[in-house]
């Protein structure tokens, strides 16, 4: 459905179905698969060459020149960021990736710290931070292009979804974790906020981007990661993979794919 496009040529067509099919094969767990004596799970498949893009002396550098090309001069066009981000599987690697990005945006960097406590009155439940005002266009996965930073609100233009253009502004709030093995409950105090330059790739589950740069430097944990990722481009030309595999024994250009196809049985 992303990849319907009003006015193609054959050409066009042709290509888009083709890396139609070929999504739906990686969602499958229909792509051959490679093994290796270091890996024995058998859950390796090799990426076609036209979407992998060669790692430079610093891959994380070379994934951001792919995907937001010219940023100096465009990173506060909203039409130029709100279509494009970075995935990767791990949180770890998107503050790595997001922290970069920040360092070359001129400017001073505004901090925000939050805070743990206790929480006593145990009534008190908040709004996850995915659903912070859906009527005002404040959802899990709204993009907004930070516009002024004050102590305890953010003021902010959104940039995508169905209140595009409109001023958000944006409190600290109070989320409880409830778990029941736990005699208390704790509560952070935050932003509902996070760079989005990269993100995880279950957290860009339902998101529709125009480029998208999938940077492996840890193959995918889980079942259909790797299908999510690939789908979220609109159009073949706009993915571009970087794989890092630590272990040499890996052949360039493969990377984990995890499916279990019994999950598919019932269906």
């Amino acid at each position: 459905m992303r990849l319907k496009q009003p006015n193609m040529t054959d050409n066009e067509k042709e290509v888009v179905q083709e890396f139609a099919n070929w999504i739906v094969k990686v969602g499958e767990g229909d792509v051959p698969r490679v093994s290796f004596k270091a890996d024995e799970d058998e859950n390796w498949i090799k990426i076609p060459e036209k979407y992998l893009i060669k790692a430079g002396p610093d891959p994380v550098y070379t994934i951001f020149n792919e995907v937001y090309p010219d940023f100096l001069r465009q990173y506060s066009n909203a039409d130029y960021l709100k279509r494009r981000s970075i995935l990767t599987p791990l949180n770890d690697t998107v503050n790595i990736i997001n922290s970069q990005i920040l360092s070359l945006m001129p400017g001073d960097v505004q901090s925000y710290l939050s805070y743990d406590c206790l929480d006593t009155n145990y009534s008190d439940y908040v709004m996850l931070l995915r659903n912070s005002d859906p009527s005002r266009g404040l959802c899990n996965g709204t993009h907004m292009i930070v516009k002024r930073c004050t102590r305890n609100v953010v003021e902010a233009i959104i940039v995508s979804g169905s209140k595009i253009g409109e001023i958000a502004h944006i409190p600290m709030i109070s989320l409880s974790v409830d778990n029941k093995k736990w005699p208390f409950v704790l509560k952070r105090r935050q932003f509902p906020l996070r760079l989005a330059y990269a993100m995880t790739i279950n957290k860009s589950q339902g998101q529709t981007l125009k480029i998208v740069g999938l940077y492996l430097s840890d193959p995918v944990f889980s079942h259909g990661q790797l299908y999510v990722s690939l789908s979220r481009v609109d159009n073949p030309k706009g993915l571009k993979i970087l794989i890092c595999n630590a272990d040499s024994q890996v052949l360039p250009g493969c990377t984990k794919n995890i499916i279990f196809k019994e999950v598919f049985k019932d269906l």
